[in-house]
Formats: structure tokens, sequence, C-alpha cells
């Protein structure tokens, strides 16, 4: 092995090594996120909407049981993170009201949308998400989407 090949192979190897290590740095948990934009004790509320498809109104609910509050915040749910024009929009949204701040996640079937990084989650369908679906909730309809976001 001459000196050429044994370069070509630590090129190689380093740009194999640099790829993993840029998609492993897109991997996080929505728990990790969680604990570093709130403290689950300050949380007061969360208020969901939801826009409908094909119709302009959203349907919106107060959440108040802190058991279902501690659940959602501490989903445990595997993220990776894409470009946000990869997914379709975000159609629904929580706001976690706290005594200090609102804080604003987006939801889709298969992604979460937190500021303006947007994730995949695992498992596929997002256990938020399906969580929200299941739970018998009072939602109401309301004339307008509050909440638009905005895509990079």
């Amino acid at each position: 092995m001459n000196l050429k090949d044994i370069v070509r192979i630590s090129v190689l190897l380093i740009i194999i090594v640099g790829y993993f290590l840029y998609e492993k740095s897109k991997e996080t948990t929505y728990e990790e996120i969680m604990a570093q934009l709130i403290n689950e004790e300050e949380v007061e509320h969360i208020t969901v909407y939801s826009q409908i498809p094909l119709v302009k109104k959203t349907a919106s609910v107060t959440i108040n049981d802190s058991e279902l509050i501690f659940s959602i915040i501490n989903e445990q749910i595997k993220l990776k993170k894409i470009d946000t024009r990869d997914l379709p929009p975000v159609m629904s949204t929580l706001v976690i009201n706290t005594d200090k701040d609102s804080y604003k996640i987006g939801l889709r079937e298969n992604s979460i949308m937190i500021g303006t990084e947007r994730y995949l989650t695992t498992p596929v369908m997002n256990p938020i998400f399906m969580m929200l679906v299941k739970e018998d909730l009072d939602w109401e309809i309301i004339e307008y989407t509050p909440i638009i976001w905005k895509y990079n």
C-alpha cells in the first residue's frame, strides 16, 4: 500500500465518520427539548388549536387536567431534525401556558415543530397527536386560526 492509498482511505474514513456525526447531531428527544424550555411545575394549562382540513375553522380546547398535562410534557418521543419544507404544514398547535410565558409546539401526525425547528417523530405516529385524538376532550369550534406557522 503506497502513500496515496493511505491518504485516500484516511479521507474516506473522515468523510464517513463526519457524516455519521452530522446525522447523529440531528437526533434528540422531546423530553430533552421540553426540559430546556419549561419547568413542568410552572404549567398552568395547555390550549390546543387544530385546523379542520378543508374548512376555514379551528377546533380549540383548553387542558387543565394535571395528569394529562404531565403526559403531554413528558411523552417519550425520539426526534430527528429535518427541513421544515419536507413535510406538509403544521395543522395543530399546543400553547403551553406557564406563569411566566407561553410556548408554542406545532403538531402533525408524524412530526413536531418547536420554534423554527421541525422534527420527525419515532414512533412514526406522533404519540402526542394520538393522545389528543383519543382523549375525551371538550372541543369547541372557533371562526379563526389564531396561530400561523412560518417556515424558513
